[in-house]
């Protein structure tokens, strides 16, 4: 099986329809995730609410990971706007795949298949 990261974008909606037909010629077992960023236009959520009932309709899991904290209030934290060298909004909002880890205590290792896939996640005390 795998997990398909949803975006609400039309790249991921063309690896769900893949994913769904695979599942129907094949048997593959898969799951949907979205990393909802509060950033999103409000038709983007919508369509995404839309394709997580028809998904759940099907007996696809499917989750929609809210964070803990917004967009804003990690600019505040980092004392800054990000930017494409400091992507720690996109670090937090989208990439950890809703996985909260005590960093002081723990080091998550990501093992990246594809760009809009689950990676393989390994964490490790440290």
């Amino acid at each position: 099986g795998c997990t398909i990261a949803d975006s609400g974008g039309k790249d991921s909606s063309v690896l769900k329809r893949i994913a769904e037909k695979c599942h129907e010629m094949y048997g593959l077992q898969y799951k949907i995730v979205h990393n909802h960023t509060g950033l999103d236009a409000p038709e983007t959520v919508y369509f995404v609410r839309k394709e997580r009932e028809r998904a759940v309709k099907a007996g696809i899991d499917y989750t929609i990971h809210y964070p803990e904290i917004t967009f804003d209030r990690l600019c505040v934290k980092n004392g800054m706007l990000p930017t494409r060298i400091a992507r720690f909004c996109c670090r937090y909002l989208k990439e950890n795949y809703g996985i909260r880890v005590n960093e002081e205590k723990y080091t998550v290792f990501y093992s990246v298949f594809a760009s809009n896939m689950m990676p393989d996640v390994t964490v490790v005390e440290k």
